[in-house]
């Protein structure tokens, strides 16, 4: 089979491998229809390096067709489509018991990491029953695959470590795709308003398509001031940093609310330093939360994009064929206008849509209560924020 796989470090090749087999009793083997390409782990080879060891197949993101189960296997059989988490689990350690599945001691994020991942024909996932989740008829192969770790990442590490509540204020730092996917969960939660800022025009655009109320580019002006501003000084009762830099840290602390709550999406930053607070932080009692994804709430996402109150397939912007990971590869590292949010990369020859392709705005009647009122609420903010703005 094909697969994409560490040549050496900082470098990746197409090869032929060896087609996976269940090594386990509770080991599946999915034949992919879709895979997606993580920038974190693409810039790392840009930079000449790895943090993967030569011969491993890159990729936790995956959509396929079950071709073989292993014997202990009960919830799937083969033929059926499913979506693989990036995070296995036995469901029987402690950390699994306490719903930390990330840090599962017989698993976790071992997809594409510690075992071959899912930029392959086939891919091998270890306690199947787990780890795969049934994707329903009503959802399209690029609404499965952004459910396998972007979305849930979003959900987990930002809105559920944050604990951002109904009402609530909220401010989004950075334009990525980690920032699209929050922004597109939130209206899960009905915040009263939320303003997300970052550095790159096309996601500040993509963000305002997806039900910003705001968005502010902090290439152009002092962010921290227009955000304080746009909150009455108050500051925001939850801040979602999907950074992580050294200078988003220290924006957080300058814009989040008295007794209010920063969740840094798995930060991975190096060299941020406690010294980012200074006087205004001392005087308060600020949460500073640190979340990663242990996809726990897979199968409610599935059930919200089954009704439609999220969309995850308009985060897919690029499709690519494996004949022209070339160019996906370019597309994802591009500082550019037509930069991907997220990519899906099929085995097989398929069409081409370039960027824009499947986003829209969403449709302006909703079918919850909660996006009635969120909605209601943006459409309030908005003058109000033009207001503030120009004082």
């Amino acid at each position: 089979m094909k697969a994409l796989v560490v040549e050496s470090p900082g470098r990746l090749g197409l090869t032929e491998r060896p087609m996976p087999r269940v090594q386990g009793s509770r080991d599946a083997v999915i034949r992919i229809i879709a895979s997606s390409l993580c920038e974190a782990d693409l810039q790392s080879f840009r930079r000449g390096e790895s943090p993967l060891p030569v011969g491993r197949v890159i990729g936790h993101e995956g959509v396929g067709i079950v071709d073989e189960v292993g014997s202990l296997v009960t919830r799937f059989r083969p033929g059926d489509r499913v979506l693989a988490s990036s995070v296995t689990s036995c469901g029987e350690c402690d950390p699994c018991r306490w719903g930390k599945y990330s840090a599962c001691e017989n698993g976790g994020r071992q997809i594409g990491i510690e075992i071959d991942g899912c930029q392959a024909e086939f891919v091998r996932i270890p306690y199947a029953d787990r780890a795969l989740h049934l994707v329903p008829p009503e959802l399209s192969d690029d609404a499965a695959l952004m459910l396998c770790e972007l979305t849930p990442t979003a959900y987990e590490a930002g809105i559920i470590t944050g604990n951002l509540q109904h009402g609530d204020s909220l401010a989004i730092l950075g334009a990525g795709a980690v920032a699209q996917a929050t922004v597109l969960v939130t209206r899960l939660c009905s915040p009263a308003y939320f303003v997300l800022a970052g550095r790159s025009s096309t996601g500040l655009s993509t963000a305002r398509s997806l039900g910003a109320s705001l968005t502010l580019d902090s290439r152009k002006r002092d962010v921290a001031s227009q955000l304080l501003k746009l909150s009455g000084e108050a500051g925001y009762k939850v801040v979602i940093d999907t950074e992580c830099s050294p200078e988003s840290v220290a924006l957080t602390h300058r814009i989040v609310a008295e007794h209010g709550t920063v969740a840094a999406v798995q930060l991975h930053a190096e060299g941020i330093a406690c010294s980012v607070l200074g006087d205004r932080d001392r005087k308060r009692t600020v949460d500073y939360r640190c979340g990663v994804t242990n996809g726990g709430t897979i199968a409610a996402l599935i059930q919200a994009a089954q009704t439609k109150r999220i969309e995850p397939e308009l985060l897919v912007t690029h499709r690519y064929s494996f004949d022209r990971l070339d160019e996906a590869f370019r597309s994802v590292l591009a500082d550019s206008p037509s930069k991907p949010i997220k990519v899906s990369i099929s085995p097989r020859s398929t069409g081409y849509q370039g960027f824009g392709a499947t986003l829209k705005a969403f449709p302006a009647r909703s079918t919850g209560d909660e996006h009635r009122f969120y909605k209601g609420q943006i459409r309030s903010f908005q003058p109000m924020a033009a207001e503030l703005l120009r004082g």
